[in-house]
């Protein structure tokens, strides 16, 4: 391969490369200008299509919540909220901040398991009353 060329990192998952040497590999592969282009193209555009949004209905979105989290009212300076949405309907709701949407996507997953919540309850009181 010619020099300044690199190959996408996860072809060389397949190989028996050492896991130092795989990182020099994709590090690279991010700093070529391949590389960092990839990444912002896939993310934004993806994204949007995947939740039949444009940019406009996204910025509509974003200017309807004051530029802010639906739910924790905290701005996201430089970064775009997430795209909340029903993973059984998959219509859009809001859009929320990275770990607000996290807790939604834990609540959905987990609200039907009380026992796991049980279990999360205890561990949490339990390093309380240890520490």
């Amino acid at each position: 391969m010619p020099k300044g060329q690199y190959k996408n990192p996860t072809e060389y998952y397949k190989t028996r490369a050492k896991l130092p040497q795989r990182k020099r590999i994709v590090k690279k592969y991010q700093q070529s200008k391949k590389g960092k282009t990839a990444k912002k193209k896939t993310s934004r555009k993806q994204l949007l299509k995947r939740y039949g949004l444009t940019d406009e209905s996204y910025n509509k979105m974003l200017e309807e919540q004051g530029g802010r989290c639906y739910l924790c009212k905290n701005s996201q300076l430089g970064r775009n909220l997430s795209i909340d949405h029903s993973h059984k309907t998959g219509k859009v709701r809001k859009l929320l901040c990275v770990n607000c949407n996290m807790m939604v996507g834990y609540y959905e997953r987990y609200l039907n398991n009380p026992d796991f919540l049980n279990k999360i309850k205890v561990y949490v009181e339990f390093f309380e009353k240890v520490n």
